[in-house]
Formats: C-alpha cells, structure tokens, sequence
C-alpha cells in the first residue's frame, strides 16, 4: 500500500488499483473488498451497514449479510441512501435526467 501525492491510496489487487476499489471497513472487523466502482453511498441501520456505488455506469448496491451486490439500474449515478425506521433503506439516483428509487431490504 502506498499514499500517492494525489492522496489516493494505491493498493494493487489483481490488476486493479485501489481508487477502482470500493472496501467497507468497520471498527472491529476486517475490512471487506465489495469490489470496483466509485461515488460511494453508505447507511447503517439496526440490520448493519447498507452500500450503493456506481460500477460500469450504473447502480449496485449490497445489503448487510449478503454475499455480493445487487444491480439497482443498468444506467444511473449520484446515488444517495436514507434508512426507513423497519430497518430497510430507500435507495434514489439520477437516470437518463430523471430521478429513481428503490426499497433495499
């Protein structure tokens, strides 16, 4: 791992450097490779912590306990994530100039 002068960490993993990669890292647990993309939305809630980023210009997003993640949208980005009092998330972007949501579990 080296700290370049841009201030991004380089970290190479089969090929990929580390700005490619998007990790989730909590106090006490071993950070855990989610895979590449970028713009990077995170929530935790009672269940744990919820994830969305833009990966191949769309949306993917990984619930707590899941092993990988999800496509919400093919095409889309900007992704913002609000938690829901049930514990569940609400997912929004912006696609082709109008705004999508979706109800992550």
């Amino acid at each position: 791992m080296a700290l370049r002068r841009t201030g991004f960490v380089e970290r190479a993993e089969a090929g990929i450097f580390g700005w490619d990669l998007i990790y989730l890292a909590e106090p006490g647990v071993p950070e855990k490779l989610l895979g590449p993309g970028k713009d990077v939305a995170l929530v935790k809630t009672k269940r744990g912590m919820f994830v969305a980023w833009t990966k191949d210009g769309g949306i993917v997003a990984q619930a707590p306990g899941t092993a990988a993640a999800e496509v919400l949208a093919p095409i889309g980005g900007f992704v913002a994530l609000a938690a829901l009092p049930d514990g569940s998330v609400l997912a929004a972007w912006e696609s082709q100039g109008s705004v999508n949501t979706k109800r992550i579990e």
